[in-house]
């Protein structure tokens, strides 16, 4: 039985600010004890790339606070990003965009966060494009992995920017 958009979404925001007040790694094993269970593992893989990002709030953390710091960002960082990826598995885009605009979020945040994901699928499109061509080169080398990562950002903003104007010649 699938939850309905609102309930889905109050747990979300619900686990999300747990997961941001939780003090200790310890505290944090409850919430990886539920990721355990998650029915996909693919989920996991995909959450697991926001590591890399996180990993320089990490180091920055590591060198002023120490390791337990830095280990518990990565932590909150990989299992938020969980619970956003498996709510997006559980509730349609448009719905839950439905129960955000029946709570009267403002229209202007709503729509951001509809471009958002929108816009999610077609970096995702552009990588696995990009990943095609690198298989079809000889496969992947760890060290042309950051510049294919600069180029996905590069064409990301370029494909946002002529969007922009699209829009703005459109009204």
């Amino acid at each position: 039985m699938r939850p309905g958009p609102r309930g889905a979404l109050v747990a979300l925001l619900l686990v999300l600010v747990l997961i941001s007040l939780t003090p200790s790694l310890a505290g944090l094993l409850p919430f990886a004890l539920l990721a355990a269970f998650a029915p996909a593992r693919r989920r996991m893989w995909r959450a697991a790339l926001v590591l890399p990002f996180s990993a320089a709030l990490a180091a920055t953390a590591w060198w002023s606070s120490g390791a337990e710091l830095a280990m518990l960002l990565l932590a909150k960082s990989y299992l938020s990003v969980l619970a956003v990826l498996t709510f997006d598995a559980v509730i349609s885009a448009p719905a839950w965009i439905a129960a955000l605009r029946s709570w009267r979020v403002p229209a202007a945040f709503v729509d951001v966060l509809q471009f958002v994901h929108r816009y999610l699928f077609v970096v995702t499109d552009e990588a696995r494009r990009m990943r095609t061509a690198a298989a079809a080169r000889g496969g992947f080398r760890f060290d042309a992995a950051a510049g294919a990562i600069g180029v996905l950002f590069a064409r990301s903003w370029q494909r946002g920017e002529r969007v922009h104007r699209a829009m703005l010649a459109r009204g």
